[in-house]
């Protein structure tokens, strides 16, 4: 039998509505690890967010967090683990021109650490799905004080009526250092990170690693960040309630959602 990698997006894929993972998530993932293959999560949370998620579906796999930009396994130094950067300057930067860009909120998160340069409130916390912590004590306050090393991701909450203003004071003043990533939907919110790296670096340094061709990875999203996690992928899995762009390039659709324990009984029919 040759081994699967099945690459596993978190929200809206393997979490339901409320960010959980279900047991019967658990029992499928489970099974198909107890046949050989290879499960990892690949997601745009960072390793804080995610590890709940980790933990409960008893992985012990590489991770990747943060859309690409980092590579981890929590429990130990992997010798594949590799992080790409934001410059602290390009931080410091936005900082200082936050009130005229329409900057609400900056988070600068990294694998050990996360600074905000003020409490979000309860609501963007919840919908958030706590990117943006409601509770900073003084160490975790945003500033060129506690700020003293390059972030691997910036989340930032605006005012949408300044959005081509702020996207505009990126791509003039920082280049091709860094790129903007869209949440989508009703958010005002939008991620920068280094530029060129996304969800298919990370898939392909895991292939790298458990030596496994193009063709034997399974991928599985449902939003437009998911786009490059599936171009690493030879099947492409889209959830049913993924979005059509993701449905347009997919090999199949799941039959159920993410409510409905999607990804568990596709997992549990295609490796009966």
């Amino acid at each position: 039998m040759t081994p699967k990698l099945i690459a596993l997006d978190l929200d809206g894929t393997t979490l339901n509505e409320n960010s959980e993972v279900t047991d019967a998530t658990v029992q499928a993932v489970q099974k198909v690890i107890s046949m050989g293959h290879i499960v990892c999560i690949v997601t745009g949370r960072s390793t804080r967010l995610a590890l709940p998620a980790y933990q409960k579906l008893g992985l012990k796999t590489p991770m990747i967090n943060f859309n690409g930009s980092l590579g981890i396994v929590p429990e130990y130094a992997w010798s594949g683990q590799y992080e790409f950067s934001v410059d602290r300057e390009i931080v410091l930067d936005l900082l200082d021109h936050k009130e005229a860009l329409g900057i609400n909120i900056i988070v600068a998160e990294d694998k050990h650490s996360i600074l905000a340069s003020k409490p979000a409130s309860d609501e963007l916390f919840k919908v958030s799905c706590g990117f943006f912590p409601n509770h900073v004590a003084p160490d975790q306050v945003l500033n060129a004080t506690n700020l003293t090393h390059n972030p691997i991701d910036l989340a930032i909450d605006y005012d949408a009526a300044k959005l081509p203003q702020l996207e505009e004071f990126v791509a003039d003043h920082y280049g091709n250092q860094v790129e903007i990533a869209h949440w989508g939907g009703p958010l005002s919110i939008f991620e920068i990170k280094r530029s060129g790296v996304d969800k298919a670096y990370g898939v392909k340094q895991l292939a790298q690693n458990f030596n496994i061709a193009k063709k034997d990875i399974i991928a599985i999203g449902d939003q437009v960040n998911d786009l490059p996690l599936l171009s690493a992928a030879g099947t492409k899995v889209a959830m049913k309630n993924a979005v059509d762009s993701i449905k347009a390039v997919s090999n199949v659709v799941t039959k159920y959602n993410n409510e409905q324990n999607g990804v568990a009984k596709y997992l549990n029919e295609t490796f009966s």
